[in-house]
């Protein structure tokens, strides 16, 4: 960590240069919001009932029309006397005035209240994902999440093999053209397939954008800058609905999500928009590279690390001598996190965290159910949350440190869903409502706050890794909801209580982290030092003793 206020100070510290591609990498995250919004709108169900079929119906009904054939054909159901989303009625065929004796299934399709999220044609509605085949849509959205699963592990992965930018640009071209596929899906068996594959481009996408605009900060700037790029995504997520309603058709909005991605690489896929994270070249062993970069953020600046003072010179020599010998790049793998006594341990917790969020997050906007009456209200107070949890971090994160933040935030959404269980009978609607919003903003600061806290903790060798499996935990859980939507919803009790009693238990391991304070350890010995309490963290080491000299006693 000492290498790394060198390596600043030698680059002209935080300077314009670093702090114009630190912005600019806000404006991709844009991209990011737009695909991550459209998983809701392109799975939501609208209201829909069976088409009216008049050769079931007694010769004598029909010759009606209109609401009468409507009443004659489709059963009401509820106070409201809503008609039924999957079944007709039945009447007995040899009686020509007969009344309905019981229901049968749909027979010719199904008529859909549109437009639904603002589109008049979503998979849903082109697939007929309703009734018997309604189990395809969760089937949809667990494929998604797992792509999202399978790119945060294996693409982290190679952001610390390959490098930050590699994965950023291969990543932007596989999500463009993934993209454009979906939007031309003939089948659903095939867009299934796109969607996985998407979703893992995606994340090496968002993954390799944050781990690289977090090394180019220095500590005192890093929390604001990722809570900048967090509010640029909620813009893009806001924005989305209204696309959708400019559109109107889902395939023409999905081309729209990927020609955005794709102009990303007209200016981001340029080095000099997005170079090599110097942090990471140099913990694998790459000064020749690293140097480049560093003293291109030096020039604009107008500093010259050949002349700078003592401090620096040592850091020029030292990165001339390890280029002179030309050594070869040193890559680590996640699975040596085997061998530490304390990493392992912070990553395991952050994990554990990352899961409790994703996935007690569907418990709180379920119980949001008996007061949405449109597809916008979740969507939007979802958006709204995010955005509140940034801002709150920004609030508090620096000013109390990573740990209190993340302790409280667990301790309010273990009490949120606790008492959201013990209360579903007793408690009015309004504190229903009050528990929902309070959870849903707890657990967007703390999967916020884990994932910056992982990347803080994790050292520059594997943090790639180390926070793809972290963010790979937080889609794990978040793919627990639609897995218990495939046979409905009676599993959502026993869903909601394991996430409640593991936000307790989450509670208590929190306990154990270290505070980063925005330090980014290089190397596995550095991650394993995080430990012990903030005074002796803070504590200067001793001065050092000049040949022949005595030290000095205390007293």
């Amino acid at each position: 960590m000492e290498s790394e206020t060198r390596e600043l100070r030698a680059a002209g510290g935080f300077g314009r240069a670093r702090r114009l591609l630190a912005a600019a990498s806000w404006l991709p995250c844009v991209a990011l919001g737009l695909a991550l919004g459209s998983e809701p709108l392109l799975t939501t169900p609208p209201a829909h009932h069976c088409r009216p079929d008049p050769e079931l119906l007694p010769p004598a009904l029909r010759a009606l029309r209109g609401p009468a054939l409507l009443d004659a054909s489709v059963p009401r159901l509820g106070p409201a006397r809503a008609p039924s989303p999957c079944l007709l009625l039945r009447y007995p065929e040899p009686e020509p005035h007969a009344r309905p004796n019981g229901t049968r299934p749909c027979t010719r399709g199904w008529h859909y209240a549109l437009p639904a999220a603002g589109l008049l044609r979503s998979p849903v509605t082109q697939w007929n994902l309703v009734c018997e085949d309604g189990w395809k849509v969760p089937l949809e959205q667990m494929s998604h999440l797992l792509g999202w699963l399978l790119g945060c592990v294996f693409l982290g992965a190679g952001c610390d093999r390959f490098g930050r930018r590699a994965v950023f640009v291969a990543s932007v071209v596989l999500a463009t053209g993934l993209g454009a596929g979906e939007a031309l899906a003939a089948s659903f068996p095939a867009l299934l397939t796109l969607r996985l594959l998407h979703g893992g481009a995606l994340a090496g996408f968002s993954l390799a954008l944050y781990v690289a605009r977090l090394e180019l900060c220095d500590p005192p700037r890093r929390l604001v800058f990722s809570v900048g790029a967090g509010l640029f995504s909620v813009l893009g997520t806001l924005l989305l609905p209204g696309l959708a309603l400019l559109v109107r058709d889902w395939r023409l909005l999905q081309g729209l999500s990927a020609l955005v991605t794709g102009l990303l690489l007209l200016f981001w896929g340029s080095p000099a928009l997005f170079p090599e994270s110097p942090c990471w070249l140099l913990a694998t062993g790459q000064p020749a590279r690293a140097r480049k970069i560093l003293w291109h953020f030096a020039e604009p600046g107008g500093v010259d690390p050949e002349d700078g003072s003592e401090e620096e010179s040592s850091l020029v020599t030292e990165l001339d001598m390890l280029g002179a010998q030309s050594p070869r790049p040193q890559y680590h793998s996640v699975l040596e996190l085997r061998h530490t006594r304390v990493a392992w341990r912070n990553g395991l917790i952050l994990g554990f965290s990352s899961l409790i969020c994703g996935g007690i997050r569907a418990g709180f906007l379920r119980n949001l159910a008996p007061s949405e009456p449109t597809f916008y209200w979740p969507y939007f107070l979802t958006a709204g949350l995010e955005a509140a949890a940034a801002v709150l971090l920004l609030l508090t994160g620096d000013r109390w440190g990573r740990r209190p933040v993340l302790l409280l935030g667990t301790l309010v959404l273990g009490l949120a869903s606790l008492l959201l269980l013990a209360g579903t009978q007793y408690l009015p609607g309004w504190t229903m409502l009050s528990l929902s919003v309070l959870g849903l903003l707890a657990s967007h600061a703390v999967s916020a706050l884990s994932s910056l806290f992982a990347a803080e903790v994790f050292p520059t060798v594997i943090r790639g890794a180390g926070l793809g499996l972290v963010l790979g935990a937080g889609f794990l859980g978040q793919a627990a909801a639609p897995l218990a939507d495939v046979h409905g919803r009676g599993g959502f009790f026993l869903h909601h209580v394991v996430f409640a009693s593991f936000a307790v238990l989450a509670l208590l391991c929190v306990l154990l982290l270290p505070e980063s304070r925005g330090r980014l350890p290089a190397s596995l010995r550095d991650a394993d030092c995080l430990r012990g309490s903030r005074a002796r963290r803070r504590r200067p080491p001793p001065p050092p003793h000049r040949a022949g000299s005595r030290p000095e006693r205390d007293g």
